[in-house]
């Protein structure tokens, strides 16, 4: 064999080719092990991104459950709340009626005045009748007014003093005269 002929492969030209396609197949599975490489580290990578996703989806399920619940909560109650001004009334306390009074007014025919058996000015009378309306804001609270002999002008006065003060039940007892007599507060 001769190294000089063109038409012959040389040992030397084989074993360039041999060793080219060599160097070629290590380098294209060197690529191919650095392409993997990389794309193993980019899947890792995902991986890691996707269990911190999931753990994020895992904490807002629960606080999407505790949300659910308060919003149960909240609608219960508010349910409730609607209820609430039936129920008061249905266990409210009847509303205590105010305490009603007896004022015992007389009326002299020297045309005095006295309250229960104290003599008092006509200032002074005005003054226990709004205490006693205070006291006693009841509608039954009743004014029992003695007037016998007494003018009529007088009892008239007590009434109407009375009356102002909101008081409206009345009992009279005696009659009064038309002409009242001098040396009262009339």
């Amino acid at each position: 064999m001769n190294d000089d002929d063109p038409d012959l492969p040389s040992f030397r030209g084989v074993v360039n080719s041999t060793i080219g396609l060599g160097v070629a197949a290590g380098l294209i599975a060197a690529a191919a092990l650095v392409w993997g490489y990389r794309n193993n580290r980019n899947l890792q990578a995902e991986l890691i991104r996707l269990r911190g996703e999931n753990q994020e989806l895992a904490a807002l399920e629960r606080d999407n459950r505790r949300l659910a619940r308060m919003v149960s909560e909240a609608e219960r109650i508010r349910v409730d709340l609607a209820d609430l001004p039936a129920l008061r009334l249905a266990v409210a306390a009847p509303n205590p009626r105010p305490a009603a009074g007896v004022a015992t007014i007389t009326v002299t025919p020297q045309g005095t005045l006295r309250w229960d058996q104290d003599d008092v000015t006509f200032a002074e009378f005005t003054r226990r009748l709004e205490e006693f309306h205070d006291r006693f804001p009841a509608p039954d609270s009743l004014v029992v007014v003695h007037g016998m002999g007494a003018s009529l002008a007088a009892i008239t006065s007590v009434f109407e003093a009375a009356h102002r003060m909101g008081l409206v039940k009345f009992v009279v007892d005696g009659e009064g005269k038309p002409e009242a007599r001098s040396g009262g507060w009339f």
